[in-house]
């Protein structure tokens, strides 16, 4: 297990189908901020302890994920950095700048389908149990 990479490694290694406009420090500010979001759902093997939340204000980038845990959060960080970089794109719209990509209400709604049904729905876990009538 202490083969995985960590959040920020995983994040660095995603490629854009857009150019970025958003700052290295704000990508991994929404990489957290993704892991932030699985974590209300879902455990991960490895987990940050008290301490190191506390001693970085909350940076959870050093966070080791496993393959499966990176396939759940992978798409909502993929999508809130295409939100935060949107949002670079539209500021500069008023110097007459011609703003490629999706906007960020249509981000936003893929956001919120990912964060209200896909990730409760995929990061789900429930053991099988027997119940018996001697209980």
């Amino acid at each position: 297990m202490s083969d995985w990479p960590s959040l920020r490694s995983r994040a660095a290694t995603c490629a854009w189908s857009f150019s970025l406009v958003v700052s290295d420090e704000d990508v991994e500010r929404q990489a957290s901020n993704a892991l932030r979001q699985y974590l209300g759902w879902a455990d991960i093997a490895k987990p940050p302890s008290r301490a190191h939340l506390d001693s970085k204000a909350g940076d959870l980038c050093e966070t080791v994920l496993s393959d499966s845990e990176w396939s759940l959060v992978k798409p909502l960080f993929m999508l809130y950095v295409e939100r935060e970089n949107a949002r670079g794109w539209e500021a500069s719209r008023g110097q007459g700048v011609d703003v490629p990509g999706r906007s960020i209400d249509q981000i936003e709604s893929d956001i919120r389908q990912y964060e209200l049904s896909d990730l409760p729905r995929f990061a789900f876990i429930q053991l099988p149990f027997t119940v018996s009538p001697d209980d």
